[in-house]
Order: C-alpha cells, then structure tokens, then sequence
C-alpha cells in the first residue's frame, strides 16, 4: 500500500466512521516460485477515546 492510498483510507475513515480496503498478498517458496494469494478485506474504523468523568 503506498502512502496516497493509506491517506485515502485514513480520509474516509474520518469523514464517514469507518472504510473498507482490500490487501492482497502472495507467498513464494524458497526458489520465488507463488505458492499461495491471500485476498482480504479489512475494516479501518474512526475512534475517539472517550474522556473518564
């Protein structure tokens, strides 16, 4: 993920509560060769931490 995609996602978390992205990752054996494609969904959300009283 590079940087213009994390601001976008930190950006509609803020704006609206929460945002969805997709993360896809591929694992290589010892010769380089893909062995596996992870496909995911994530779910950044915005918090606050609330204020003790």
């Amino acid at each position: 993920m590079d940087e213009a995609d994390a601001a976008r996602i930190v950006e509609e978390a803020e704006a609206n509560g929460k945002a969805d992205y997709g993360w896809e990752c591929a694992l290589e054996d010892a010769s380089g060769e893909v062995v596996a494609i992870s496909q995911n969904l994530y779910q950044m959300r915005s918090y606050e931490p609330s204020t003790p009283g």
